[in-house]
């Protein structure tokens, strides 16, 4: 495999911020908090107790990302009966540590949500 291209990353907080707001994570994260409190309001009176759930959600997000970055994204090849098991995102990934500034290669993919958030 060839080594691949060296990309530069965006050059303003800016540019950062527009790509980081296309990814799936904040979108994720926005539809989940609009979700959340579009039931809350249907199902009646907001209290505290919804305000304490919120922030408690914003405060562990990090640690959910943390989490699945973790144990997918850093996944390391194994064998099993003479076979390597290597997760597609972990070689992605690592192809992220390689070349940090190609932003290609940083999105998490859709399934690794779909697979980690019920874990968590």
């Amino acid at each position: 495999m060839s080594a691949p291209a060296l990309h530069s990353g965006p050059e303003t907080l800016r540019a950062s911020f527009a790509h980081y707001s296309k990814q799936l994570s904040p979108r994720l994260q926005i539809a989940l908090l609009v979700g959340a409190i579009g039931t809350r309001l249907y199902l009646g009176q907001f209290i505290w107790l919804d305000l304490s759930a919120f922030v408690t959600w914003i405060a562990l997000w990090p640690l959910v990302e943390w989490f699945l970055h973790l144990k997918f994204m850093h996944f390391r090849p194994i064998q099993i009966a003479r076979r390597t098991l290597d997760l597609a995102v972990g070689k992605r990934h690592r192809r992220h540590h390689f070349n940090p500034w190609d932003l290609s290669l940083i999105p998490t993919p859709a399934k690794i949500y779909a697979i980690g958030l019920p874990i968590v």
